[in-house]
């Protein structure tokens, strides 16, 4: 499953009719497409990304945008709207936020991400730069020095995604030909 942030169909159809997207139409043509697709309100990247990786809503998910306010920890959570706003908040925390607590605590343990249902079912998934990856797969972020020197975030930090799994620079895979067939 792709998902391009921000795509739509009009002029996708009209990049392939021009054949200025081979790949796309390559995709389109072997696999399935949903042009009619409805987002879920609000449309911000955690709350779609998080609906679709769960196929269930906010309400359920736990996930109501990209800034919110967490009644449990009588905070606000900023998952990245604005630097300025990220500093305000203090960028430790909002980092922690972004990095560990969207995916480690704040989507709800009572739904399981695509991820973490193939994983279960003894199949791999990948989640390569998403900023939403729970799955059950430990694994080690690797923090670049100079975001471990301005904040309180420890250097290697673990976190549960899937199978194959990239955030970012933070940590670099290759992704062999099994991957892609």
């Amino acid at each position: 499953m792709l998902v391009i942030d921000t795509l739509m169909d009009p002029p996708l159809q009209e990049a392939i009719k021009n054949n200025r997207a081979p790949a796309f139409k390559f995709l389109m043509e072997n696999g399935m497409y949903f042009s009619d697709m409805v987002s879920p309100f609000p449309t911000m990247s955690v709350n779609v990304d998080t609906t679709i990786l769960t196929g269930t809503y906010c309400n359920d998910h736990h996930l109501p945008g990209l800034v919110w306010f967490n009644i449990k920890e009588n905070r606000l959570i900023n998952y990245g709207s604005h630097i300025r706003e990220l500093w305000k908040l203090g960028l430790s925390r909002s980092l922690e936020d972004i990095l560990f607590h969207m995916n480690g605590n704040h989507i709800s343990k009572g739904v399981k991400t695509i991820h973490e249902e193939l994983e279960d079912k003894g199949k791999e998934s990948a989640s390569i730069n998403a900023l939403v990856y729970r799955g059950n797969t430990p694994h080690s972020y690797k923090l670049p020095k100079l975001l471990t020197w301005f904040t309180s975030i420890h250097k290697d930090r673990s976190t549960l995604g899937a199978k194959v799994f990239t955030y970012g620079s933070f940590k670099k895979i290759s992704l062999s030909k099994r991957y892609w067939s």
